[in-house]
């Protein structure tokens, strides 16, 4: 017996061994070598673009915003030049390439693939939008005589 109270009795024999943890080896996939960046390692500063993701719908929407404007202008010199019929004809493919364009602009931002080419597309889209433009002038003109 021992001299303190709450002191446990000695055990008779020799003590024993805890048991060891059994180990669990990780398979290939759960490893990245010492010189292998982990997926999620990565140190860039673009946030609104996923790794893997390609921003090729909103650079689209762009381009299409940009020939848009092309367009325009080059339906605007036709018409001064009094080439109505093709000036006419430029206006409609403007307007359905503006439309087209809005819509990508609307995905790309959407399913962030391209978010800030995408918003730049549907901006071009809308401003140089033939039949916005013409509203537009309109009302600015004022009420004519």
């Amino acid at each position: 017996m021992t001299d303190h109270p709450n002191e446990p009795e000695p055990v008779d024999g020799p003590a024993e061994e805890p048991a060891a943890a059994p180990t669990i080896e990780p398979t290939d996939e759960q490893t990245d070598g010492p010189n292998e960046p982990s997926e999620t390692d990565d140190e860039s500063t673009d946030w609104d673009e996923e790794p893997g993701r390609r921003p090729w719908l909103g650079v689209t929407a762009l381009l299409l915003g940009l020939t848009v404007v092309g367009f325009d202008i080059a339906a605007y010199v036709a018409a001064l030049d009094d080439v109505h019929a093709v000036a006419s004809a430029l206006v409609f493919v403007a307007l359905g390439a503006s439309v087209v364009a809005v819509v990508l602009g609307i995905l790309a931002i959407v399913l962030r693939a391209g978010r800030w080419w995408g918003v730049a597309g549907l901006v071009l889209g809308v401003v140089a939008n033939p039949l916005l433009m013409v509203w537009t002038l309109r009302a600015l003109s004022g009420p004519t005589t």
